[in-house]
């Protein structure tokens, strides 16, 4: 079996800071690409099935491979995925290995990739593999940085993902970087993105939208205030925006008990993605934020202080494998 060629894509995680479950119904979301990493290497081979890291059973255990796989002509391949993100901690882990997948797939070099398709390409997977959700994620990760989902007014236009099942379409905007550090601190329960986003989706059939229009409302003020780098108004609103999504049913006691131990010491704190587990996010003042991770560690979360990645995914290596079986050494810088 021979091996045809070695590409490798590096994504970053992202962390949803105003709009989440209200963005699927087309209200405006916030989110941030931050710097925990997924590398995915691919593989080729001069065979039918595919494989992750030797397994075709793992490859199709994981929808978001398979679906990833049957949008492109590829097959034989092996996939491996080393991550900084918790399985399952609303951190985006499945739009990474997505995006990162997908990359790998398509782009020969990083000059061959064009974020814009990349971006509808990882939404459509992803939403063949769950059935349900927006591009924010999706689109946080191609792009990097500080993004807008339906937001008006701010920011520069990067790309719009047409729409899916009668929803969209959206406009995806980049916002200003404020620069700031994060906390996140995943809780140890895994989160199900399909089934919160489906119970949330019947609570909005039951006639509560108008939770989804104040988060909608509550997110247009989050843009202006990250587009003027005014951090206690962003702590604010992430304040107000958990309060919100706790009304709307996704939180749950051991979400609540984690954000009041650590309300007092941060500007603001919050669920970040579809909630009753994940993680939740949240912005310290200024050079407080390992004291705010130790607080989210004391009460038995897996807490990271992170940054803002300016890099959306990308191609680290790529390139036909050499005749001893070798990788093509990376160009250098």
């Amino acid at each position: 079996m021979q091996e045809l060629w070695r590409r490798v894509a590096v994504s970053p995680g992202k962390a949803i800071l105003f709009g989440e479950h209200a963005v699927v119904y087309g209200y405006p979301a916030v989110s941030l690409a931050i710097d925990l990493p997924t590398t995915t290497v691919v593989r080729a081979f001069d065979r039918e099935t595919s494989t992750l890291d030797g397994s075709e059973e793992g490859f199709q255990r994981i929808p978001y491979l398979v679906q990833a796989l049957r949008s492109t002509s590829a097959k034989g391949i092996d996939v491996s995925i080393r991550s900084s993100l918790p399985r399952a901690s609303g951190l985006g882990s499945s739009a990474a290995v997505t995006s990162g997948l997908l990359m790998a797939l398509t782009s020969k070099n990083a000059s061959s990739s064009d974020p814009a398709t990349l971006a509808a390409r990882s939404y459509e997977v992803e939403f063949a593999a769950q059935g349900v959700g927006s591009p924010a994620d999706t689109s946080t990760l191609c792009a990097g940085g500080v993004v807008s989902i339906g937001g008006s007014g701010y920011g520069k236009n990067l790309w719009q993902i047409p729409p899916m099942n009668h929803r969209g379409p959206w406009k995806v905007d980049r916002l200003p970087d404020p620069g700031w550090s994060w906390v996140v601190a995943y809780t140890g329960i895994p989160k199900a993105t399909g089934k919160v986003v489906s119970a949330v989706g019947q609570a909005v059939g039951a006639g509560k939208t108008d939770v989804l229009e104040r988060i909608g409302a509550l997110a247009e003020r989050g843009i202006a205030a990250i587009f003027r780098a005014d951090r206690d108004e962003v702590g604010k609103l992430m304040n107000e925006n958990h309060r919100l999504l706790a009304e709307l049913g996704v939180s749950s006691p051991r979400i609540e008990e984690i954000i009041e131990a650590v309300r007092s010491e941060t500007l603001g704190v919050k669920i970040t993605g579809a909630g009753k587990g994940g993680s939740v996010l949240a912005l310290a003042r200024p050079g407080e934020e390992s004291r705010v991770a130790h607080l989210f560690a004391q009460v038995g979360t897996v807490p990271f202080v992170v940054r803002v990645s300016s890099s959306g995914v990308r191609l680290q290596l790529s390139g036909p494998t050499s005749p001893t079986g070798a990788s093509p050494a990376p160009p250098s810088s």
